[in-house]
């Protein structure tokens, strides 16, 4: 049960985040396939750290840092689990599958790949999978500050 309800809490900012990936995504298609200019990567990257933390002012609030860092749980968790998923071999059915999660995981970090300049047979740095999370969880806890922040200013002025 107990597993059921995390899963619950994170499906919000799971979503979030394939929103933001997807948006990414697309945007770095269309600078890459155009000119590959570092800049215009460095934009796209912005942008996608500015998304997850608006996205982050979305979420709910779960009363305590500890909950609200629930709600961002599975997506490291996720990420990691799409790069231990490149790292199994494969034949036949199993290799189509596997070129899938290839892609799944190329495409969670391509924004980070076209910053940093690292090529995409490397070995998997976690600062990748916890900077969106990270982003997520400051948004809600920005959230959460200023919502306390209203009430109590609502309350000295009743």
């Amino acid at each position: 049960m107990r597993i059921f309800n995390l899963l619950k809490t994170n499906l919000q900012s799971l979503f979030f985040h394939f929103i933001v990936i997807g948006i990414a995504g697309i945007l770095n298609l269309a600078v890459w396939s155009r000119v590959e200019n570092e800049n215009l990567s460095l934009a796209v990257f912005i942008l996608s750290i500015v998304l997850y933390f608006i996205l982050g002012l979305f979420l709910g609030n779960k009363g305590s840092i500890r909950y609200n860092t629930q709600t961002v749980v599975l997506i490291p968790v996720f990420s990691l689990l799409l790069y231990l998923g490149t790292l199994l071999p494969a034949s036949g059915f199993e290799g189509s599958m596997l070129n899938s999660i290839n892609f799944l995981y190329f495409v969670t970090i391509q924004p980070f790949l076209n910053i940093t300049g690292i090529p995409a047979n490397f070995d998997y740095p976690f600062i990748f999978a916890i900077v969106p999370a990270l982003m997520l969880w400051l948004g809600l806890q920005v959230k959460t500050i200023f919502k306390e922040r209203g009430n109590s200013s609502r309350r000295l002025f009743n």
